[in-house]
This record gives structure tokens, C-alpha cells and sequence, in this order.
């Protein structure tokens, strides 16, 4: 699973820059953080959090979609459409013989009898052979949230692509996939696939968890203003473009997205990039340049693209790659360094 450049979990560092701006002249890595502040404990974390588990039921069901999904090259198109089937469909609704924005789809999936669909809609392909084209006349519920179509007549041209088929060892052999080829295989490659994604989720908010302890138990004598108003001006920018879309200030998105101002964010995150490189300095944890080297070479592998590429996203800038690394390694040991209890049970009334 190729990591996601941008998206890695917890990743706050990857949106400061390193302009040389200190009244000491150098980066903030460099800076003793010591003098800004005090964090008392620098192992043996305790957090209470309820992690996720895997069931059967998220198996069965992800392999479900996952087969639904990529299902085209097996599909049943010699039988009509009946009761519980999953079809692939394409459709486009019409109201006063316009089509309506909304109302189109192509290769939609759909469980007949579900109800996903409006009154008659699924029904109405009961009976139906994949390619034949069929009109629906329906009416939208009195209670439609979507007040233009509320109560309204209308009609929807429907065409069944084809009928999935039931998983079996046919049917997964003939999706021709290089992680599979029977129904036991397809089961085992998806729950891997979702207990790598539900065990990262849960160090994630371990680690979440951890590192928000961590900083409120922190003394932080001073939180340097070069840092906060850099911070302040790549959070502005970072957001302009969807800001200008929705013609509201940076403010109004923000206690309405995050719950927060962008004074408060830029603060925050200032305050966490203090948190990892004092940590950083206090354990000596460091990134070499061999390793540096190898995890950009290694990095932009993974994600198909040159260490040319992979650089434009860290400002062209290895140093900023570095601090990225470092604060993947404090996280790590933050992960590592953290004993995770249940919640006390609330007693009943």
C-alpha cells in the first residue's frame, strides 16, 4: 500500500517552511528548545482509549464491495433481474422531460430490495434483462429533501449493464487478479488490507492521544512570534483558493471546519513542532544524512515518482524532508513509549 505524500497521519510538520528568520538566526531545529520549554516526562505515557476491532462482519461486507466493484468481467447478462440481486446500472432521471442535476449515474450499484432508491425504483427492474433500456415513472417521497423534487413526477431511463454474480472460485478466478484467484484468497487478501488500515488507524490515535498529553502537561515558557506568524501566513494561503469559492473570511471557514480560529491553529501547531524537535533533542534522535537519502529514494519509489518529484511537495527543500522524518520517528516513539488502558466502565444510575 503506497503511502500517501501529503496525508500521513499526524504529519503536522510538513506544513511549516524553513525560512531563516529567528532573531537567532537560524532554523528552528537548530534552536535549543529547552529555554521555550519544560516537558516533565519523556517516556512511560499512559492513555485510556477504546481501539477497533476487526469482524467478520467488516470482512464479509468489504468483500462484498470489493467484488461488486470490479465484478464487470463476470457479470450475468443472459437473465432477468430479480429480488435481492446486485446490478450495475447506468440512469438518468427527468423531470418535465429535462434531466435534473443529481439524477444521473453511470455503473451505479444497486441491491435490489434494499430501498436505497426511491418507491419503485428497484422494483421496477425486477423482471428486466441487462441492455434492455426501461422508463420508470416515479414520483419523488412529499418529503424529499431536495425541495425542487419534492412530490414531482418523474422518469428515470434505466439500463441494467449486467447482474453481479455470487462470489465463488469462478467468479474470482475471472477478475484476473494477481493477489487472488479464488473466493478463500480474495476473503484473506481484504481482511490483511483492512486490519493493516484498522492497526494504523489505532496507532494513530494512540499517538494522538499520547502527543495531546503530552502538551498539555508541557510548560511552554514562550512560544516564539517569528514561528506563529510564518505559521499564520502558509495556514492563510494553504486555504485561500476554498476560502475565495465560499466568500467568507479565514475565520468564518475555520470555527466552522475545525472549531477554531487560525490564530489558535497556527498556535497549536507551533506549539507541536516545538514538542518534537525538544523531544528530539532531549532523547537524540536524529536523521542522518544516509538516511535521509535513502528514506527520499525509498519514499518516492513507493509512490511511483522521482526524489525530484517527491521534493516539490517539501518545498524543494531537504531539510523540511528531514524535520518530516524526524517527526515520523518522535511519533513512532511516542507510539512505542505509550501503555494504553480501557475506560474506567460509568457506573449506572
Amino acid at each position: 500500500m503506497k503511502k500517501k505524500i501529503l496525508a500521513l497521519a499526524l504529519a503536522a510538520v510538513m506544513v511549516f517552511s524553513f525560512a531563516a528568520c529567528s532573531d537567532e538566526d537560524k532554523n528552528p531545529v537548530d534552536i535549543k528548545m529547552s529555554k521555550y520549554m519544560t516537558v516533565e516526562q519523556l517516556d512511560n505515557f499512559e492513555v485510556e482509549a477504546t481501539l477497533y476491532e476487526l469482524t467478520d462482519e467488516d470482512v464479509e461486507a468489504a468483500t462484498r464491495d470489493l467484488f461488486n466493484a470490479m465484478s464487470e468481467p463476470v457479470g450475468i447478462i443472459d437473465r432477468a433481474v430479480e429480488n435481492g440481486d446486485w446490478v450495475n446500472i447506468d440512469f438518468v432521471g427527468y423531470k418535465d422531460e429535462v434531466a435534473f442535476d443529481g439524477g444521473s449515474s453511470q455503473g451505479e450499484l444497486l441491491e435490489i430490495g434494499s430501498g436505497t432508491f426511491i418507491d419503485g425504483f428497484e422494483d421496477g427492474l425486477i423482471g428486466v434483462t441487462p441492455g434492455q433500456p426501461v422508463d420508470l415513472n416515479l414520483k419523488f417521497p412529499e418529503n424529499y429533501t431536495n425541495a425542487d423534487l419534492a412530490g414531482q413526477d418523474v422518469v428515470f431511463n434505466v439500463t441494467v449493464n449486467f447482474i453481479v454474480p455470487e462470489i465463488n472460485d469462478t467468479t474470482v478466478a475471472g477478475l484476473e487478479q494477481p493477489e487472488y484467484s479464488n473466493a478463500a484468497e480474495m476473503k484473506a487478501y481484504v481482511k490483511t488490507t483492512l486490519q493493516e488500515e484498522l492497526d494504523e488507524s489505532n496507532k494513530n490515535r494512540v499517538i494522538t492521544l499520547a502527543k495531546n498529553k503530552i502538551m498539555n502537561a508541557t510548560e511552554y515558557k514562550e512560544v516564539p512570534e517569528f514561528l506563529v506568524t510564518q505559521q499564520t501566513e502558509i495556514i492563510t494561503n494553504k486555504h485561500a483558493d476554498i476560502i475565495a469559492q465560499y466568500g467568507v473570511s479565514i475565520d468564518e471557514f475555520f470555527q466552522v471546519v475545525y472549531q477554531s480560529t487560525v490564530a489558535e491553529t497556527a498556535n497549536n501547531n507551533v506549539k507541536e513542532r516545538m514538542l518534537i524537535i525538544y523531544m528530539a533533542q532531549e532523547l537524540d534522535i536524529v536523521i542522518s544524512d544516509e538516511e535521509l537519502e535513502t528514506e527520499l529514494t525509498n519514499m518516492a519509489a513507493e509512490n511511483a515518482i522521482t526524489a525530484d518529484e517527491l521534493l516539490v511537495q517539501y518545498n524543494n527543500d531537504k531539510e523540511y524532508f528531514r524535520e518530516y522524518l524526524l517527526a515520523m520517528k518522535i511519533y513512532d516513539y511516542i507510539y512505542e513509549n505509550t501503555t494504553v488502558t480501557a475506560p474506567a466502565e460509568t457506573p449506572a444510575n
